[in-house]
């Protein structure tokens, strides 16, 4: 993993602000009438209630229409028409599956923290499944493919991607999301392989499933083509690729 990770408020450890952070509010719908009926209630237009909700206007005609909004946007909607962000919700059961996204990101995200600056698995541990299944999918020339089981699987992932790359700038979280049992990471790292000093910058993508509060499953993607061309294109292969490349643009 890299040696920065953005934290769930889109701030570095060091305190300084994230160049980009993870997107980690899940969205809900609200009652068109009840919003309505509330805001109508009060005399308010859409503008002035976006204005007391410190909301764009845009999210507030959103809103009114059923549409789905970000659920911190909503809570202060809410709250700017006295009541609390259960009374306008469409349904209940998806404000409970949005907590749940919310506390299974922040676990998530803190276990990766803990990996990232000290190595260490502890918060994996914690969050895993005694007999939890990893996927990493891909061709089975690359090192670290293959099924893993239990924080014992994932130890040897670690070590085996520790012996095989060099991390050479800070992970790239570039989206999470969550919705109902999962949760999906997605980013870039930009990797060396330490056999042949190759370096790429590979997106990949890890889905995370959640049973009674701990994760039962991981199945981890990437970039198959620029993985092959980093761990396992031949000399020759490389050469032959790029001069086709070379002569296609001549």
């Amino acid at each position: 993993m890299a040696e920065t990770l953005a934290t769930t408020n889109g701030t570095m450890a060091n305190g300084t602000a994230a160049a980009t952070g993870p997107n980690r509010h899940p969205s809900l719908s609200a009652s068109p009438k009840i919003l309505r009926d509330l805001r109508r209630a009060r005399r308010m237009t859409q503008l002035e209630l976006a204005v007391a909700a410190g909301v764009s206007e845009r999210t507030v005609r959103s809103a009114e229409t059923g549409a789905q909004v970000r659920i911190d946007s909503l809570e202060q909607i809410a709250e700017a028409l006295g009541a609390v962000l259960s009374d306008v919700v469409a349904d209940g059961n998806q404000l409970i599956t949005a907590r749940i996204g919310n506390q299974q990101i922040d676990r998530i995200l803190s276990a990766l923290k803990r990996y990232a600056y000290e190595m260490d698995l502890g918060g994996f541990a914690e969050t895993l499944a005694r007999d939890a299944q990893i996927e990493i999918v891909g061709d089975g020339m690359i090192p670290f493919t293959g099924a893993y089981r239990g924080i014992g699987g994932v130890e040897r992932l670690r070590d085996t991607a520790m012996t095989t790359l060099d991390f050479m700038a800070p992970t790239e979280f570039s989206d999470v999301r969550a919705g109902g049992d999962f949760v999906i990471l997605r980013g870039f790292d930009h990797l060396r392989c330490r056999a042949n000093r190759r370096e790429d910058r590979l997106s990949w993508q890890h889905v995370y499933e959640f049973r009674h509060g701990r994760v039962v499953r991981i199945v981890e993607t990437f970039d198959t083509l620029r993985a092959y061309r980093l761990f396992c294109e031949s000399n020759a292969e490389r050469t032959a690729r790029i001069g086709s490349i070379n002569g296609s643009v001549d």
